[in-house]
């Protein structure tokens, strides 16, 4: 048995005994061995990588920068599996498998690589099974030996709620409508405003989120404003416990009636920030033109004693702190 092949199968017992202390000693040591003995391209570790976790709501991905000490793709797949179960040293973030579940094994063949769950993984929510299995597979398939992911739980192939074998998964698999259940939930990449610290301009905040098919853009987006921010300096911008009661989008007008709680105010800051936080984020990312509020299912009304909701609003990127 050669150098790489001992150190696969101490890193493999490793890897599923949980000895994480010796575990970073060996990947020190082997990677020092490996370097000494030569690598191909193949293996030599990209720059730029990342893997994926869940938001502290645990409803849509987040990237974090991600250094390996290991060389070749099999000891960068172990590596890479441990982390995903650890705890992330971002406070905003979750990882993406929970502590009851277990990886017993992996296989890799032909850079197709088969991950093999404990039952737990099958007891996940559907989102949350969903969100895990598209950050795994984005994160593995950067390693130049994996071209494609499948799930087995305890050596048999995931399926869908229909009991449908999920099969071969690809970063693209969890963007194209492949008519599978995974189709069934979307991901886009929006721009949501929030309030600066002093209350009076608006900030942009990217985000990558996931979402229902059977669930509008317009909603998922709406939804997000009212959650609040995720980078610190920006500001919420609608009142705790604002509810939608519907959003609906006709001829260009994304008509929102959200709950009561909407018309209370927030302290330090402006009502006009409230409207346009969401108004310019519905025009930004879901092709509306207008956005027609009510207040559980009143357009008649001054908002905050300010504003007339009896008429739509269109974007003010003005507000927009420079």
């Amino acid at each position: 048995m050669n150098t790489n092949d001992k150190g696969s199968h101490v890193l493999k017992k490793l890897l599923f005994s949980g000895d994480r202390a010796f575990l970073l000693f060996v990947f020190a040591f082997l990677s020092l061995i490996l370097a000494a003995c030569g690598r191909d391209g193949k293996d030599a570790l990209p720059e730029g990588y990342v893997i994926y976790c869940l938001d502290s709501e645990g409803e849509s991905l987040e990237k974090e920068a991600l250094t390996l000490r290991s060389v070749t793709t099999k000891d960068m797949i172990e590596e890479i599996l441990l982390i995903f179960r650890e705890q992330t040293t971002n406070e905003n973030h979750l990882r993406l498998l929970p502590p009851a579940v277990k990886i017993l094994s992996y296989s890799l063949e032909d850079q197709s690589l088969n991950v093999n769950f404990g039952k737990a993984y099958a007891d996940l929510p559907r989102p949350r099974e969903v969100l895990a299995r598209a950050g795994i597979v984005r994160t593995l398939v950067q390693l130049d030996g994996v071209q494609k992911v499948s799930f087995s739980v305890e050596g048999e192939p995931l399926t869908d709620s229909r009991e449908r074998k999920i099969g071969s998964m690809t970063a693209e698999t969890f963007i194209e409508n492949s008519g599978r259940e995974i189709s069934n939930y979307r991901s886009a990449t929006i721009s949501l405003f929030f309030a600066s610290e002093d209350g009076q301009r608006l900030r942009r905040e990217s985000r990558l989120i996931y979402y229902t098919s059977s669930q509008p853009l317009e909603w998922a987006v709406v939804e997000r404003v009212l959650r609040g921010p995720k980078v610190q300096g920006n500001f919420a911008t609608v009142p705790t416990g604002t509810q939608i009661l519907s959003v609906a989008t006709s001829e260009g007008t994304c008509y929102v009636n959200l709950s009561p709680q909407f018309d209370t105010e927030v302290p330090g800051i402006d009502p006009t920030l409230t409207i346009y936080s969401i108004v310019n984020t519905l025009i930004e990312n879901c092709g509306v033109t207008a956005v027609q509020f009510s207040i559980a299912g009143e357009s008649d009304v001054l908002f905050r004693g300010v504003l007339p909701l009896n008429q739509p609003f269109t974007a003010n990127m003005e507000l927009l702190e420079e």
